[in-house]
Order: C-alpha cells, then sequence, then structure tokens
C-alpha cells in the first residue's frame, strides 16, 4: 500500500480504527469466551443457555416468535432447537396454526437450566467485573435499545405494546 494510494490507506486507517461491527464482534467472542467454559461441563453454550431461559419464560412459544424475541436468524433457533430437542431439553407441541408447531422445557430441560444457573451467574459476575457498573449498564441499555423487548422483560411468547 505504497504512496500511489492514499484513498485506500484513509479508508483501512478509518475501518481498522473507527469499525463497530469488529468491535461488537470482539465483544461477542469476549463474552462467549466468558460464559461458554463455564457451562461446558454441563453440555451447554450460551445461546442454548439463552433459548432455554426465553422457552422457559414463554412457557410455550413458536420458533419464529422466539427469533424475534431475540433477533436470532431462524437457521440459527432451528439448529438450535433441533439439538436441545435431540438432548430431551426441549419438546415440540400442536398450535392452533398447522403450519407451525411450539415448543417447550422437558422437565429434563428444566433440570438442565436449574443446574446452569449457577456456572452462568459466576461468569455473569466475572463478566460485570471486567466491564465494571457503567459498561455493563451501558451493554444493557443498548441491547435494550436495540431490542426493546430486552427493556419490557418481555417473554418470547408475549406480544409487543406496539402490535
Amino acid at each position: 500500500m505504497g504512496t500511489a494510494k492514499p484513498r485506500l490507506k484513509r479508508a483501512v486507517r478509518d475501518i481498522s480504527s473507527n469499525c463497530l461491527g469488529l468491535r461488537a464482534r470482539v465483544v461477542e467472542r469476549v463474552v462467549s469466551g466468558i460464559f461458554d467454559p463455564q457451562l461446558r461441563p454441563l453440555g451447554l453454550r450460551i445461546t442454548q443457555v439463552t433459548l432455554l431461559t426465553a422457552i422457559a419464560r414463554a412457557e410455550l412459544v413458536t420458533p419464529r416468535a422466539l427469533g424475534q424475541a431475540l433477533d436470532l436468524e431462524k437457521s440459527t433457533v432451528s439448529r438450535t432447537l433441533d439439538r436441545m430437542i435431540e438432548r430431551g431439553w426441549v419438546e415440540t407441541v400442536a398450535v392452533k396454526d398447522a403450519r407451525s408447531y411450539g415448543v417447550r422445557l422437558t422437565s429434563l430441560g428444566e433440570d438442565t437450566l436449574q443446574e446452569a444457573y449457577p456456572a452462568w451467574r459466576a461468569a455473569q459476575r466475572e463478566l460485570e467485573a471486567l466491564l465494571g457498573g457503567s459498561l455493563g449498564s451501558g451493554l444493557h441499555d443498548i441491547a435494550a435499545r436495540l431490542n426493546p423487548a430486552l427493556a419490557e422483560g418481555r417473554s418470547a411468547g408475549a406480544s409487543s405494546k406496539r402490535e
């Protein structure tokens, strides 16, 4: 990248210095790197705990509503639910709309989530200590701004006030 390409240099400098996408991915990897080792002895990852928790809050929810509530891609929800169904943590249930189905936790899923809580709590404390009060609070605020359901504490199956 010699002197003949000053526009390229400027673009590279700007992207490498200011890219929010890069910074968000770094945060995501650090967060997973704290939670996943704590949860691994239970055969869980933070993504699975998040889905199990959302399903537990809703009690019965469609995969579509679950994905919308958590801002997850359809394929991510489907793949993760398939694994959780195989492990016996989640079961499918018929719903009024024959084109869809609902999911709910099994007794094993409830037990697994309850067993995961101490490991989740330890990881949460570690991340809170790493971030400090204002950064942790800021992360909550950012997530709530991007997904109002998080601010309102709605379950995955609850309807929005705006709907």
